[in-house]
Formats: C-alpha cells, structure tokens, sequence
C-alpha cells in the first residue's frame, strides 16, 4: 500500500503541474512583477519573460529537454529571474534531475523570499528525497506566504497522504477545496484519502463528483475505477463498471499512463479475466516512469499469475 500511495502521489505531483504554473508571478527584465500579456511574441529570443513563457508551454507539453533551453536562457538574460529558477527546477524534477532542481530552488528562494510557489516545489523535492521534516517546513511556509492559495494545501496534504497521516490530509484539503469548491484535483485526492480511511462511500462521492466536474479527465475515472476492482468490501466492488472507467482512462490518455493501465489489469482481475489483466499489467509495467514503483506493480503481476484479484 505505502509503495502505491507514494506512486500516486508522485503521479498527482505531475497533474498538479499545470495550475501551479498559473499560480507563478513573472517579473519583467528588471525584475518587477509583471502581467503577461498573453499575444506576447513567443519568438522574441531577447526578452527573457517569452523565453520563461515558451518554456512553460514545453514543459505543459511534456518536452522538458526543450523547456530547459528556454529557461536556462531566460535565466542568462535576466540572472534574477526567479519564476525562471523556479520553473527550470520543475522540468528537473520531471526529469528526475533532484539536485539540479535543489540548486535552482534555493537561488529562486535567495533571490525572492515570498515566492510561494518555490517553496511549495522545494517541498516536493525534500519529499521525493524523503525529508519530511524538510518537506513540512516548505509547504508551510508556502502556505504562510500565501493562505489564500489552495496549491500549496494540496501539495501538503499529498505529503500527508503519502505519509500515512490521514487525518491532516483531509483538513489541508477540507481547506483547499473551501477555497476551490470545484478543484477537481482536490476532490480526487480527497477521495484517496477517504478509502486510505476506509471510508469507500466517502470516496466514491468524490471521485463522482470529480467526473461531473470534469468528464474530460482521466484522472477520476482511474480513481473510481480502482476503487471499484479493488475495495475490500464487496458491496463497494463492480469489476465491469471499474473496466468501463479505466478503459476511457487509458483512452483519454492514449494508452501511454502507466496506473491507468495497472486499474485496468486490476479491473479485469476483477472479473476473472486474469489473461486480460496479465496483459495489461505487463503493458503498465513496459510504460513505469518511477523505478521504485516497479516492485509494486510486479507484484500485482504476481497477484494475476496466481489467479488472484487485487484488494487495496
């Protein structure tokens, strides 16, 4: 279970990263705040906010590679560019690249002390390292920094989730979602949180209700659909309806998501097609970006191999 909370977690690291993107402050050359102008000449190599700008729409895009270049030349026009710092260390940690993103974290810190979004991104590093101490202390202060803002909660609450501390889980993002009622990244993780707690009606509400909210991403139906192969009371379980969601997850994601496909061989166990799960797990297994989840899903292969549906 700690494997696949901290996969999950990890994974919401990810989903998250688009809004916190909206959440940064640009500076202009001199390094006051500025508001983007969003016709800006994306081809205007000489001014260091497009090249911030281009930068996040690579990484929006997944091409971190690319992203980088723009960042580190946003950086080059402008040393004190402190979102740039900030957001090249987020394509690091895409990257796995953890020292890297450190070094440009702490100079984003350095140069602005009351950039939340730095701290909330440091946290994430401290927690990929597993420094909770270290980790707790960031997403605080990004929630001092900025009380109003609901990411930072969410960042947190994911590292009290991930930690097993449930309980401050759900009041981070009780307050997260009182500030974003329909934040359906909110809702989702709060319905993680409600099964970690065993309580699956909770959950289900939620994930529902983030469906509704937004039927266009598959990060909800992944999640009911897990809870519906997997739940350890059969009153909670539909193993058709759970291959129905994960299906139109993998869809939505291409057939590229390496949990999808996991909920979807879980679904199929399910069911008793474990031929079907066999080969969907193997297929999640060819895709996983974090080594360390590996073992997890080699386990439920394991699981399917013996005939054996999964409980979680």
């Amino acid at each position: 279970m700690a494997d696949r909370l901290f996969r999950l977690t990890c994974l919401s690291l990810s989903l998250t990263a688009a809004f916190m993107y909206g959440c940064a402050k640009r500076v202009d050359k001199g390094g006051e705040p500025e508001k983007v102008n969003s016709g800006a000449n994306l081809s205007d190599d000489s001014d260091p906010v497009v090249r911030n700008e281009r930068g996040e729409r690579f990484t929006n895009r997944g091409d971190y590679g690319a992203a980088m270049q723009d960042y580190s030349e946003a950086i080059r026009l402008n040393p004190k560019f402190a979102v740039a710092y900030c957001n090249r260390a987020w394509a690091s940690v895409n990257l796995q690249m953890y020292d890297n993103a450190m070094i440009d974290l702490n100079k984003a810190i350095e140069i602005d002390p009351k950039l939340a979004l730095a701290f909330e991104r440091r946290g994430w590093v401290w927690f990929v390292n597993r420094e909770k101490t270290k980790a707790i202390a960031d997403f605080a202060q990004a929630v001092k920094i900025n009380p109003a803002d609901a990411s930072p909660l969410l960042a947190r609450a994911n590292f009290w989730y991930a930690d097993g501390v449930y309980d401050k889980s759900l009041d981070d993002l009780n307050a997260a979602i009182r500030i974003k009622p329909y934040w359906v990244e909110a809702l989702d993780k709060r319905g993680w949180v409600w099964h970690a707690s065993h309580e699956y009606e909770k959950a289900a509400d939620d994930f529902s209700k983030a469906i509704r909210l937004k039927p266009n991403s598959s990060m909800s139906y992944n999640s009911l659909a897990w809870q519906l192969a997997t739940c350890p009371e059969a009153k909670f379980r539909d193993g058709k309806r759970a291959i129905e969601l994960a299906t139109q997850a993998c869809e939505m994601t291409k057939w590229t998501n390496s949990p999808c496909l996991d909920t979807l061989a879980a679904a199929y166990a399910e069911t008793g097609d474990f031929v079907a799960a066999v080969h969907w797990s193997q297929e999640g297994i060819d895709l996983l970006p974090f080594p360390r989840a590996k073992s997890q899903q080699d386990e439920n292969m394991e699981q399917f191999k013996q005939r054996k549906p999964l409980r979680d």
